[in-house]
Order: structure tokens, then sequence, then C-alpha cells
């Protein structure tokens, strides 16, 4: 049974309040209202202002070289910069010939917020990138392919000024200049699937601390995660200019951004850069814990307090679990490849998938190693438990299991006991009743080869024995479509027999 002291932290996780951070901020739009341009602009398809209106581009269609090379859909990163059109024939950048200036105009205006993601008020999309080790194809494996040794960023540096009422101009002379650094990132890197996993989040800066040398000779794969869940841009602060504050709240503010083409190389050559978007740096998120993350809705970004990996990634399936270092609330997470007992930082997005929360990992750092709690003694019939929260509607909280009450276990590590009442081999389970009327299926470990199938080393117990197993709380949905809980095993020491048949 559930000691005190555990019974104690998963009240308090599954009867809080939102914590700080946790409640949505008043919502601004995030991008500028209208774009304007002067000067000379690009040849087609790089001559339309209206291009740096939307969100930053995510794929590009590379034509190819038919019939040698067929076209292809690349996706926007820090490798493979936005050019040409996307997969509709949109334009996606606008390129500013020397002398040309694009401004951007925000409603309401930009304000110089601290509370904002590392005290940033605004980003801009070009598109510079870092060169790569290789050919980056539409499959590449972003963990096999490297940024150079150099981290040589190709970028076309371009002015930024900020106005309040068009006329009166303050400049960044001295930089940051767009189509400079960070380099687009459009979407993390799953690393079970080998593809592109969620969207980033492109209102959030890259860590200011970073600079092009800490990429140096880094595999794609583990740059994306320096990122922090940021799609990358460069950022800008008002308090860096000598704006004049609004006399209502004491801040800088902008309505105007101007970006224009007047540098020139080391060589005395004009550069002409491109400009992809405009963006409003969001409001900070502070970090909470897995069961706080499990309030928010599908589709809300998450970044998660410290946690440890209770199942590493393929001990159950293509995934993994975290708990929380005191066995409040624990999760599943995709995208990611874990041992059990790392301790870790993550960023997500929060979903939901086959009646189970889970976090689409978008970055994680490693915080090194710690002791995987114990799992807590639970009565087999009471695993999964009721609803916790939980809003069909949106998704946020966790969907109890039919017949569920008290206490939500889904995600947690749980030791149960019982008599084992069938065997299925083919589905790679077996059923097990502690005599309180709701038998809980539990499914053979995995094998740590990534293929999903049953551990070779792992033989299911027959019926009529007396087990021990344990392992992780999850869901399945039966033929009906009821909700019903499956104890997932990570390994073959998880069962131990206590009586023969």
């Amino acid at each position: 049974m559930i000691s005190s002291r555990i019974l104690a932290a998963l009240l308090a996780a599954q009867t809080a309040v939102w914590p700080a951070g946790v409640k949505a901020h008043a919502s601004l739009p995030p991008l500028p209202a209208s774009v304007t341009a002067a000067g000379p602009l690009g040849f087609s398809p790089y001559d339309d202002p209206l291009a740096a209106l939307g969100r930053p581009s995510r794929y590009v269609r590379d034509p190819g070289f038919p019939p040698w090379v067929p076209p292809a859909d690349f996706a926007v990163s820090m490798v493979y910069a936005a050019w040409g059109t996307g997969i509709s024939g949109e334009k996606l950048i606008v390129t500013l010939r020397e002398g040309a200036s694009l401004t951007a105009e925000f409603v309401p205006p930009l304000m110089d917020d601290p509370a904002n993601w590392y005290g940033k008020d605004f980003l801009i999309f070009g598109n510079a990138f870092f060169t790569a080790s290789g050919f980056v194809r539409p499959d590449t494996d972003m963990e096999q392919i490297s940024i150079s040794g150099g981290a040589q960023v190709f970028s076309e540096p371009m002015t930024v000024s900020v106005s309040q009422d068009g006329i009166t101009w303050y400049t960044y002379s001295s930089g940051p200049f767009a189509d400079g650094f960070a380099p687009t990132q459009a979407f993390a890197w799953d690393r079970v699937r080998k593809s592109w996993g969620p969207e980033l989040d492109f209102t959030r800066p890259v860590p200011p601390s970073l600079s092009p040398a800490d990429f140096g000779g880094m595999p794609v794969a583990d740059a994306i995660d320096l990122y922090r869940d940021s799609a990358g841009g460069t950022a800008f602060d008002l308090a860096d200019l000598p704006l004049p504050v609004d006399p209502l709240t004491g801040r800088k503010w902008a309505r105007f951004v101007r970006v224009t083409a007047d540098r020139r190389d080391d060589g005395g050559f004009a550069l002409e850069g491109e400009v992809d978007a405009f963006a409003r740096v969001s409001a900070a998120r502070a970090q909470v814990s897995v069961g706080a993350a499990k309030l928010l809705p599908d589709g809300a970004r998450v970044d998660l307090e410290s946690a440890v990996v209770s199942a590493g990634t393929y001990e159950t399936g293509p995934f993994c679990y975290v708990l929380a270092p005191d066995r409040s609330a624990g999760i599943r997470v995709t995208g990611r490849v874990e041992p059990r007992g790392r301790l870790v930082s993550l960023t997500g997005v929060m979903d939901t998938e086959d009646g189970e929360r889970v976090l689409r990992a978008t970055s994680r750092k490693v915080l090194g190693d710690a002791a995987v709690p114990a799992p807590i003694a639970l009565r087999a019939s009471l695993a999964g438990g009721g609803a916790f929260h939980h809003d069909p509607s949106t998704g946020a909280g966790q969907e109890g299991v039919e017949g569920g009450t008290g206490l939500n276990t889904v995600g947690l590590a749980a030791r149960v006991h019982g008599r084992v009442t069938a065997s299925d081999a083919q589905r790679e389970t077996f059923t097990l009743d502690d005599g309180g009327g709701r038998p809980l299926v539990c499914r053979a470990p995995r094998q740590p080869d990534g293929s999903d199938l049953a551990h070779p080393g792992f033989t299911l117990p027959v019926p009529g024995a007396f087990v021990e197993a344990a392992g992780i709380i999850s869901v399945r949905r039966d033929e009906g479509g009821v909700l019903r809980p499956l104890l997932l095993l990570r390994t073959p020491e998880d069962l131990r027999l206590l009586a023969s048949p």
C-alpha cells in the first residue's frame, strides 16, 4: 500500500492550484500587423515584402534537378536555411538589396518587459545557417551530421532600428544585426523515430549566453537541444536603446522595427540580406513539476523541473517515463532516448496519446545520474485510479480508468501482488488479480534494441502462480474504447514468483 509520506505527496500534486508561471499571460499577437518596404528588393521570389509578415518558414520546396534529382520538401533548420518557395509555392523570404529597408509595425506596440524570455522583446528571422559536415537531405539523421568545427555562420548582417512614431529612429548601431545568429530551427529532432518532431517556439529566443563557438563540431541534434525549445532568430532588447518611456508604465516601447541593408563586408562590398519574419518575444515560463505539467492542455509548451528517468527508452516501448523525485507524479516522454536513472531537465509540448498524457520533448539537458525512487506499493485493483482534473475538451489533466476511484496513478512506477489468472502469449501479457474485483493486465518488458518485441529473457507466468510485478502504470483502450489500466514491466527482474500454482 502507499505510505503516508507518498500519499501526502500525491495529494499535494493532485489538489494544487495553478503554480506561479503556469497561468497563461495576457495574450498579445506575436506577429506584426503590417510590413512595408523601401528601396530595391531581390528578384522573384525574393521581391515581396509580405513574405516577412507571417511566422518563420518551416518547409522549403526544393525543385531538385529532374529527372536525376527529384523535387523534395526540406524542413528549415540551422543547417538548411529558408530559400525559394514553400510547399505550396508561397514566397518565404524577402531580399533587401543595398540601401533597401523593411519596416514592421506592431499593434499593440512592443514593450520593454523584463518578464519576457531572457528580458528580450522582439526577434528577427533571416536565412542565416551553420555550415554542416555533410550534404543535408530531407531524411538526414540529425544525430549523424554535425556543425562544422569552426561553427561558421553564413550570415548577411543588416542594421536594425526602432521607432515610436515612424519619424524618430533609434539604432542598434553596434548590433545585434538582422540575418545573423541564431539560425532558424523550425522543429525539434525526434531521436526515436529519427525524424522531425514538434515545432519549436518562434517567440522564445535562444539562451543569450550562447554564441556560434558553442556549436562547433556538435551533432545537429545536440545543437537543437542547446536552443532549449527556441526556433532561433536574432533577439533584441529595447532596454539597450535610449527610447522615451511610457508615462503610465515607466517602460520603453516601440511600434516600428526597421531592417536596413546598409552594411559592408571586410572587402567593402555591400551586403544584401534576407528577412523571413518578425516576432514579439513571449513571457517566460517558470519550470513546473510533472504533476503541474499534466494540468496543462494539449499543445501547451512546458519546461519541466528536474525529473528522474524511471523507465528507460525501449524498456516499456519507444518512449521513456520520468518521475518527480518525490514520486508524486510520472509522465511518458516521447522523442528521447534516455537510460533509467538519468536526471534530466526537459522542455516540450503536452499531448494525449491513447488516453495517456505525454510530453513530446523538444530539448533535454542532462543533470547527472540519480537513484530511481522505489516503486510505490499499490493494490493491483486500484491501478490507474480516478480522473485527475481531466478536461476532455482541452486534454488537460488525466482521464481516469473505467471504474477507477481515488488518486490517479498513471505514469507512476508501482509494485503490485496477486494471482495470475491468465497468460496471453500472442499479446505478451498476463492478468493479475488481487481479489479486489478489478484484474490488472501486465505487459512483458520490451527488448532493449528498440524492436518493441518482448524481452527474450522474460517468461510469462503460468495461471495460478502468485507473483509480484513492478513497472509503470499506463493505460489501454479495449475493443469497446474503454480506458483500462496496464502495467508495463521494464526488465525480466520486474517479475518475481512468490508461490507456484
